[in-house]
């Protein structure tokens, strides 16, 4: 390392010596700009891009020629202006690429995921996205059942990652599966049933449902407190959520009587049973509730008009705070309407 260093002094010394003193302060950057390098590019197609930019190639050619050694990673650079050819130099060699940050959220399913990528360097279409959501060599690792119809769904774990422009999608997508192995796969593995073939599959499926039902964490142990309840007791799980999961991506945002009882994979108003698969990516504070869920005889809950939820132990009552936090507003609103 040291004589590295001490060669490229030598070397730089003595081009500056040969250019004369006033080439050391001389500003080879205009301008700002943006430099792309590529994986394999060597300093001479670098240099080729320099002319299509505000740099002055002049003297990045003549430091190549007098062997000034330069190591060029891949990655998009941001080169301030006014830098002379030896900081442009030191730049290229030191310069750390520019990063892009995708944030994916809790609660997110693939189309939403294929929706956040559309506005990155990784855009692509339908098609391909679902496509690459079903790649064999990923889904055995997670797990999935090899159905036919698995995906990575409920795999690609909620967080904000960083990437460069010269990544690949499935860097990206690498880095979501590596999180969930790192954040969720212990935990899941502790519950019993993860010991059966295909539980742990299973337990995702329901984290992704009480995530879609409430994204408030301090209320979700009591959301998969009702779904435990129901599954105990043989009864249908009723989640709007995964019935609308089954319409997509054709679902158009209302969910009609006919869509309930229309039996689809995924539609447990029709299904005895969990779905298909999970039908979110859920977080970290869904899958300990649904590991933890709180101790109570709820079967039912109904959304308030505040965005959280009122819970039931019977049938009765439920149809009670439907009265009053679904029915009632909704009469109210279409009266409102009616008299303008």
């Amino acid at each position: 390392m040291a004589r590295s260093l001490a060669g490229l002094a030598l070397v730089l010394v003595a081009l500056g010596a040969w250019l004369g003193l006033s080439a050391w302060n001389q500003s080879v950057v205009g301008e700002a700009t943006v430099l792309e390098i590529q994986e394999g590019d060597t300093p001479l197609k670098v240099l080729g891009r320099f002319e299509k930019t505000t740099l002055d190639p002049y003297f990045l050619r003549l430091a190549l020629r007098m062997g000034v050694p330069l190591k060029l990673r891949p990655g998009e650079f941001e080169i301030p202006a006014g830098l002379n050819w030896l900081q442009l130099i030191d730049f290229l060699r030191r310069a750390k690429p520019k990063l892009y940050f995708l944030t994916h959220k809790e609660g997110h399913n693939l189309f939403d995921l294929h929706a956040t990528f559309q506005s990155t360097p990784f855009s692509m279409s339908l098609e391909t996205w679902q496509k690459l959501m079903k790649r064999q060599d990923w889904l055995s690792r997670m797990g999935v059942p090899s159905t036919g119809s698995g995906t990575l769904e409920g795999f690609l774990f909620p967080n904000t990652y960083a990437f460069q422009k010269v990544d690949k999608v499935e860097t990206v997508i690498e880095s979501m599966l590596k999180e969930f192995e790192k954040q969720a796969l212990p935990r899941l593995q502790s519950h019993p049933w993860a010991k059966d073939p295909g539980g742990l599959y299973r337990l995702l499926t329901l984290a992704s449902i009480v995530e879609k039902e409430s994204g408030h964490a301090d209320e979700q142990p009591r959301v998969a407190a009702v779904f435990w309840n129901r599954i105990k007791k043989k009864m249908r799980l009723q989640s709007d959520p995964t019935t609308i999961y089954g319409l997509l991506p054709n679902f158009d945002g209302n969910i009609r009587k006919r869509d309930l009882t229309t039996p689809t994979p995924y539609n447990t108003y029709t299904l005895r049973e969990l779905p298909l698969g999970p039908i979110s990516n859920p977080g970290l504070s869904a899958i300990e509730a649904t590991l933890n869920p709180a101790q109570t005889d709820d079967l039912f809950f109904v959304a308030d008009q505040e965005g959280r939820h009122v819970f039931s132990k019977t049938y009765a009552e439920h149809k009670k705070w439907v009265e009053e936090h679904q029915i009632k507003p909704a009469r109210t609103r279409r009266q409102s309407k009616g008299s303008r």
